[in-house]
């Protein structure tokens, strides 16, 4: 499910089988300006989902994993790769890391 606002998330619950709080959002299927998903959305879209993808970075640094984690290792294993595309994702955008 794609929510294209991060406000609106609340009101739409994580389906079964995802972790509560489990969204994808328009930076999430257009990481990059030329993405053929890049024109699924609005400039404006695209704008609060990356201020939202900015707002996101935790105090070390780094970002955090959003999907299920079955096992204690699943974050500290899948952090480090959250973290690369998020900023790789920011970048391809202009905007500041």
């Amino acid at each position: 499910m794609c929510i294209r606002d991060r406000e609106r998330a609340a009101d739409h619950p994580s389906p079964e089988g995802y972790a509560p709080g489990e969204h994808h959002f328009p930076h999430d299927y257009a990481a990059t300006p030329d993405s053929v998903a890049r024109h699924w959305f609005s400039d404006a879209e695209m704008d609060r989902s990356l201020d939202f993808l900015a707002r996101s970075q935790e105090e070390d640094g780094g970002w955090p994993v959003t999907w299920r984690q079955w096992a204690p290792g699943t974050a500290l294993e899948s952090r480090p790769m959250v973290t690369i595309e998020a900023l790789r994702t920011l970048r391809a955008y202009g905007r500041p890391l």
